[in-house]
């Protein structure tokens, strides 16, 4: 299936935006290789791809958090110059 000049302007229109009569050929050139591109993804064999149940994650997939507690205020600040004991100094934003 190819996209028409007929459906550039269209697609113009329902967008609400001005494309100037050379724009046309170049969006009509882009959409017709995007939609080749799709054309071409459904030749792809997929019969043994699972199927992706998104959030149906075991808790033994998942990483263990551990809790740690250290205080390295001392390497985080000594990047900067803007500091005040243990934190960074910014510019006032809210007056």
């Amino acid at each position: 299936m190819g996209i028409d000049e007929k459906t550039i302007k269209k697609i113009a229109k329902l967008a609400r935006i001005r494309i100037s009569d050379d724009d046309v050929a170049i969006l009509q050139n882009d959409l017709n290789r995007i939609v080749g591109f799709v054309d071409k993804m459904s030749e792809i064999s997929i019969e043994k791809v699972e199927e992706f149940r998104f959030g149906e994650t075991s808790l033994s997939e998942m990483r263990v958090d551990e809790e740690t507690e250290e205080n390295n205020a001392e390497q985080i600040l000594s990047n900067t110059t803007n500091k005040k004991e243990d934190f960074f100094v910014v510019p006032k934003i809210v007056e």
